[in-house]
């Protein structure tokens, strides 16, 4: 929404895209405000730092730390041998064992698709009004409701059965979009309901990749994930032919190819995240 409102007082695109870009430069000062993880810092064998980082945790929050807790960050795990966990992970992890490999691939193909769906619906938002400017806001405003609604289902129902669903949905939703005539009461709802599922979708698989990876290559998962993702972002604007918008048959079929592969991930919906490769095995 802020976008479209710069776009219409910005109307060359170098200055909106210079625009636009300008705020990452705050990230920069995310190196100098935010602090480590103290589970990261332990693993890596940097108890005092680790110490330091809980004891302004417990400061903030007007706590105290435990002696006991101290002592073991103090004297405990400087005098013991890390867990075998805590080792830093490498890609290969992803790939080594049958059950890894089996979610590695199909957690590419369901980012690849909610991407390439969820950016492909919000460029062809011609459906809601006539105005570009407009459209752009009414499709932001769209997926307010949508987080909220994905925040409650991922919390009162779980994730892969959402995840699943969500995707069969906006399957159905693309594919009777293509042979409903545009402008029409029925294309608005089936257009405007697909894009509230693909941003639950969007909102939720995000915070599932995080959960079913192991603490060792977490990061390096949601990394590759994410890059399939932008990846798949960059054929949303030819993905729908020009004569015919939107009746390309290939997104909807790729949103339903990996419904089905999601069903076969393992649910996530209660217990601890694993916190190694082989903990993979008992989830």
């Amino acid at each position: 929404m802020s976008v479209a409102g710069m776009a219409y007082l910005v109307r060359q695109w170098r200055w909106l895209q210079l625009l636009t870009c300008l705020p990452c430069l705050f990230y920069i000062a995310c190196y100098f405000l935010l602090q480590e993880s103290p589970r990261w810092l332990i693993a890596h064998g940097r108890y005092t730092d680790a110490l330091y980082v809980c004891e302004n945790i417990a400061r903030v929050n007007g706590r105290t730390i435990p002696t006991a807790a101290k002592e073991l960050l103090t004297y405990g795990f400087q005098t013991s041998q890390p867990p075998e966990h805590s080792r830093e992970g490498n890609v290969s992890e992803m790939f080594r064992t049958r059950i890894m490999l089996k979610k590695s691939l199909i957690l590419f193909c369901a980012w690849f698709a909610i991407s390439l769906n969820y950016n492909s619906i919000s460029l062809d938002s011609d459906f809601l009004a006539s105005d570009v400017f407009i459209n752009t806001v009414l499709s932001g405003l769209i997926e307010v409701p949508a987080y909220v609604t994905a925040w409650i289902v991922a919390e009162k129902v779980g994730r892969r059965i959402p995840i699943a669903v969500l995707y069969t949905m906006l399957s159905a939703c693309l594919i009777s979009v293509a042979v409903l005539t545009p402008g029409s009461v029925s294309h608005t709802v089936l257009a405007l309901l697909a894009k509230l599922s693909a941003t639950c979708a969007f909102s939720i698989i995000t915070n599932y990749t995080a959960e079913v990876y192991p603490t060792s290559i977490r990061n390096t998962g949601i990394f590759f994930c994410s890059a399939i993702g932008r990846i798949s972002s960059l054929l949303a604007p030819s993905s729908w032919p020009q004569q015919r918008r939107p009746t390309a048959p290939w997104p909807p079929q790729s949103h339903g190819h990996s419904c089905r592969r999601r069903a076969l991930l393992p649910a996530r919906d209660q217990g601890r995240c694993p916190d190694c490769e082989g903990g993979q095995h008992h989830h």
